[in-house]
């Protein structure tokens, strides 16, 4: 799994912007990633991409497959930072 971590760096290249923020939410059915930059004193969303978990990777607010949980969040990484085509909504 920490192999797997290593690409995570994937994700700096989420935004472009310098002042860009990530929010990263994994529930007990999908991995969410949020793009968020400053707009005035609030901010706004950018860019998101939500991929389903397999079953009973998360189970009880407790990551039960880590290395589940881990490709989910890889293959989001990917997707935005790969062919850079249709990285916001759901796959």
């Amino acid at each position: 799994m920490l192999e797997k971590l290593g690409n995570i760096s994937a994700l700096s290249n989420f935004g472009k912007k310098a002042s860009t923020m990530l929010g990263v939410d994994i529930s007990t059915t999908a991995v969410k990633i949020l793009q968020l930059s400053p707009s005035g004193n609030k901010y706004k969303l950018d860019n998101y991409i939500i991929r389903p978990l397999p079953a009973n990777s998360v189970v009880e607010k407790n990551i039960s497959d880590i290395d589940a949980v881990g490709e989910c969040i890889e293959a989001c990484a990917e997707r935005r930072c790969g062919s850079g085509s249709g990285f916001s909504g759901y796959y």
